[in-house]
């Protein structure tokens, strides 16, 4: 069967099942099993080496004094911020950490320190997983229609960046409405004990974070060097990366399409795409796959000569695409 073929709602669903994916016709279930074996370690190392950019660039901005170095500081605290996203995602697929209580609650703490419910966004993912340019996928409206011209895209990013987008941003990751649908495997009642619960966490965080910084007399550099790249440069970001994972693909039924994996400046890749979230298309053949073994996936798929056809880009080429006129 050739995989182009196949519609994309035939994805691999269940996390757990990582040998019933329409691709075992070309890839051993072995060696994604060997795959997708979760490493502690190399987990921890990422979730680390994030938070430590974290607090580094934080400092560097309390004590360079100077507007230029500042806003480039702002930026950079903005990607890793974003990077912690990626980290939430990672746990939504229970890649994060081989124990799940830990894999939920490190979810969960990460979530909440970048303002997101990790279990409303789980659901929101797994729909986005299962449903891809469906009707039911959450995430159509944010990546559908493109190219539309540049004008358009600089359009939505400069509200992004100006901060006039960041309600409608975070509400995707918290709001429960008849409007956005619940995953099969959780029912409304669950779903919003859990959302209830990552909000009490991110409150928590949040008045204990604020509170700190009033009595030290950093309130203000606070909401400079956290609140604002996290209401501007982080929704930018997740608009821009979305477009390029998903947005112009040359065709939205066929799983080798339909997704993006974008290569490249390594600038770029690792300020727009951290923890290898660029190699995304094999992210959507497998999702059992952790994020520090997609590389090696990558390699194997390109050797094996089973990707004919696939939405492989070098990252420059994707953006001229996703800007360009229609």
């Amino acid at each position: 069967m050739d995989p182009s073929q196949i519609n994309s709602s035939q994805f691999l669903e269940d996390e757990a099942d990582i040998g019933s994916s329409i691709f075992t016709h070309y890839i051993a279930p072995e060696k994604i099993k060997e795959l997708s074996r979760i490493n502690n370690r190399a987990a921890l190392l990422s979730v680390v080496e994030t938070l430590t950019a974290l607090t580094f660039s934080i400092l560097l901005c309390l004590y360079l004094d100077h507007p230029v170095v500042t806003v480039i500081i702002l930026v950079f605290i903005g990607t890793r911020q974003h990077a912690v996203f990626v980290l939430v995602h990672e746990a939504t697929h229970f890649r994060l950490f081989s124990n799940r209580i830990l894999n939920d609650a490190m979810g969960r703490l990460l979530g909440a320190i970048i303002c997101i419910s990790f279990q409303r966004y789980r659901n929101l993912h797994f729909k986005h997983h299962s449903h891809l340019y469906q009707k039911e996928d959450p995430d159509l409206p944010l990546q559908s229609g493109y190219p539309e011209g540049f004008l358009h895209l600089f359009k939505k990013l400069s509200r992004d960046l100006s901060g006039i987008t960041f309600l409608k941003t975070y509400a995707y990751f918290w709001r429960i409405s008849p409007n956005l649908p619940l995953d099969s495997s959780l029912s409304g009642s669950l779903l919003r004990r859990g959302r209830n619960q990552d909000l009490v966490l991110t409150t928590l965080v949040y008045i204990t974070t604020g509170t700190l910084a009033f009595i030290n007399e950093l309130a203000l550099f606070f909401i400079l060097c956290w609140i604002l790249p996290l209401l501007t440069i982080v929704p930018a970001i997740l608009r821009l990366r979305a477009i390029c994972e998903h947005g112009a693909v040359s065709n939205i039924i066929s799983p080798l399409s339909s997704s993006r994996t974008n290569t490249g400046s390594k600038f770029l890749i690792w300020n727009l795409f951290p923890h290898n979230v660029n190699y995304h298309l094999e992210h959507h053949m497998y999702p059992s796959i952790p994020q520090y073994n997609l590389p090696k996936f990558h390699q194997i798929l390109s050797k094996a000569q089973t990707m004919k056809g696939a939405e492989y880009r070098n990252i420059r080429t994707t953006l001229r695409l996703i800007f360009s006129n229609p």
